[in-house]
């Protein structure tokens, strides 16, 4: 391979996993609630969730690349027809400013949970590094993905090593009994899973094709390969630390005090980092729908949908994931089940 097409590659990858890893990820939350708690199954989802985020990033990249999709609706649009695909362009446009803006939020309460911040003025800040990047156009959001991802890989791996083998058992086998599940079995959680993460994803993965096919598959691949690597090690240390790692809100933050303060502290940033990569993709998948509807500077698009969840900031995080989350999940799994279809109608 080239030069050229290496750097290509991770950057597809890069922009794959900073799309998917937000905060509730990189907390240790999803990868508790949708497979740590299925026990030892669990494990066997991750599996198939490595799996599924191969095959849906390779799909949509390659997609992308054959009918030169500007935006999420150039996907569904043959399938679904001009009718349908009005509701499903509506919803999804709503989907990534909810997102957008619980990611903000989120940045605000880690900030005063872990540094004392006031809520606002952290959510603040986060909007307006948001915007600083949105105004260097696609290569600033390719280029900030390319910098802070493997900062959240390498910090996760680090951790996973620092902690697992270090501190005695508490269980090894996960699971509850009496506790509710997403799901009522593990692949099916697996799927739900990946399904209401690439309801975003897609929006963002779409746009970032190569010309050649080679790219798309390995980039896609490399992504999907570094989101369940990423699951596995998150998941192996609450599965070594259940159940106390379940027992609080963020639970990665809270193993990673078991390493120190200082340890506690960087990993807060790291998950911050997350939020940001998350909430930049939000932005950058809204604005390239809606420049392309209204033939505005994505810019510009991106700096108003910024402007445009500010409101949000007025709700706790909590209250906003407990509200809006699972609205969009089912939404998220009707999408899904549709994605492929489209994708395969269109080989």
């Amino acid at each position: 391979m080239t030069k050229r097409e290496i750097k290509a590659v991770l950057r597809i990858a890069t922009g794959y996993i900073g799309a998917v890893v937000g905060a509730a990820f990189a907390s240790g939350q999803e990868i508790l609630q949708f497979f740590v708690l299925f026990g030892p199954q669990g494990k066997a989802g991750i599996a198939l969730a490595t799996f599924l985020f191969c095959f849906f990033g390779v799909a949509i990249l390659e997609c992308g690349r054959r009918y030169q999709i500007a935006s999420y609706r150039d996907l569904l649009t043959p399938f679904l027809g001009q009718r349908l695909i009005v509701i499903v362009d509506v919803i999804m446009a709503l989907a990534l400013l909810a997102g957008l803006g619980i990611m903000l939020a989120a940045g605000g309460a880690l900030l005063k949970q872990q540094f004392d911040w006031p809520a606002t003025a952290g959510s603040a800040l986060l909007a307006v590094v948001v915007i600083l990047v949105l105004l260097r156009g696609r290569e600033g959001f390719l280029q900030a993905n390319a910098l802070l991802v493997p900062i959240k890989i390498i910090s996760v791996i680090l951790l996973f090593f620092l902690l697992l083998g270090k501190y005695p058992f508490f269980s090894s086998a996960g699971g509850t009994k009496g506790v509710p599940l997403v799901a009522g079995h593990w692949a099916l959680s697996a799927f739900l899973y990946v399904s209401y993460n690439m309801v975003l994803t897609a929006a963002v993965l779409g746009t970032l094709y190569d010309r050649q096919v080679k790219v798309n598959v390995l980039g896609g691949m490399l992504g999907g390969v570094g989101l369940g690597l990423l699951a596995a090690c998150i998941g192996s240390l609450l599965y070594h630390f259940y159940p106390q790692a379940a027992s609080c809100q963020i639970p990665m933050v809270k193993l990673a005090g078991l390493a120190g303060p200082l340890v506690q502290k960087g990993y807060a940033l790291v998950v911050m980092v997350a939020i940001f990569t998350a909430a930049l993709a939000n932005a950058y998948g809204f604005a390239c729908r809606i420049a392309q509807k209204f033939c505005v500077s994505w810019r510009v698009a991106g700096i108003a949908a910024v402007v445009a969840v500010l409101p949000m900031l007025s709700f706790s995080f909590a209250k906003l994931v407990v509200t809006v989350y699972p609205f969009f999940g089912y939404i998220g799994l009707f999408y899904v089940i549709l994605l492929p279809a489209a994708v395969l109608r269109r080989s």
